[in-house]
């Protein structure tokens, strides 16, 4: 099992506490998108923390903040460089996964939910970057494999990312948290990186999903996969 599926899973094994965060917490303003500075900031400061009840949650305006893709719209320019623009997006993915798992350390697990969900539309954006990066370069070119590796590498993360998410969902028993509020953003999410990516990549997240949607015996687990699986190809 990937070291993603287990993060995710840890954050199954109990169901979130519905607790306020305490302010005095040294979070960047929510009042501009973040740097991928402001956000190692967020990731030490969170990594701190030694009482999950401190953590922003869902209802706090900061974790909104926090977990959106507001900063990837810096990259949207079509005259940037393609090869900036890919840089650019992928130097946010070390602090948000810092983020995503101290998160699930605390058991979190909406929060956990929404911070996936911004994973992967961080990917999503990614992947169509680095095929019209690829289309420039000849097949014999002496670093084709090795960019052509990267790619690879790229699609096996999303991949896990979708099998983690399967597994965390159907590992739900007799109760879940309220996840109704997740659902549309999780499912969006799903279905841009299920379309970003070849579909041969996400062979074992696609079926880990489909598989869940029929096997997961929370009902409330169960109706947020099928909605998902609605958006998987």
């Amino acid at each position: 099992m990937s070291k993603a599926a287990l993060v995710i899973l840890v954050a199954v094994l109990a169901c979130a506490r519905q607790q306020t965060a305490q302010p005095d917490l040294d979070l960047p303003g929510a009042d501009t998108p973040w740097t991928v500075t402001e956000y190692e900031r967020a990731a030490r400061t969170l990594e701190a923390v030694s009482d999950g009840s401190r953590l922003p949650r869902r209802s706090d305006p900061i974790f909104r903040w926090m977990s959106s893709s507001k900063a990837l719209a810096a990259f949207e320019d079509p005259a940037m460089p393609v090869a900036v623009r890919i840089k650019g997006m992928m130097a946010y993915h070390a602090p948000l996964e810092r983020i995503m798992n101290t998160y699930a350390r605390w058991l979190l697990f909406p929060e956990v939910l929404d911070l996936v969900a911004q994973q992967l539309e961080l990917h999503a954006a990614i992947a169509p970057l680095v095929d019209e990066f690829m289309a420039g370069f000849a097949t014999d070119d002496p670093t084709y494999e090795t960019r052509a590796k990267g790619r690879r590498q790229l699609h096996e993360g999303v991949d896990g990312m979708l099998y983690s998410l399967a597994l965390a969902l159907r590992g739900f028993g007799d109760h879940a948290p309220p996840l109704a509020s997740i659902v549309p953003r999780l499912r969006t999410a799903v279905g841009r990186i299920c379309r970003a990516v070849p579909l041969q990549a996400t062979v074992k997240g696609r079926r880990a999903l489909r598989d869940a949607a029929t096997t997961a015996t929370n009902p409330v687990a169960r109706a947020v996969l099928e909605a998902i699986v609605a958006e998987v190809p």
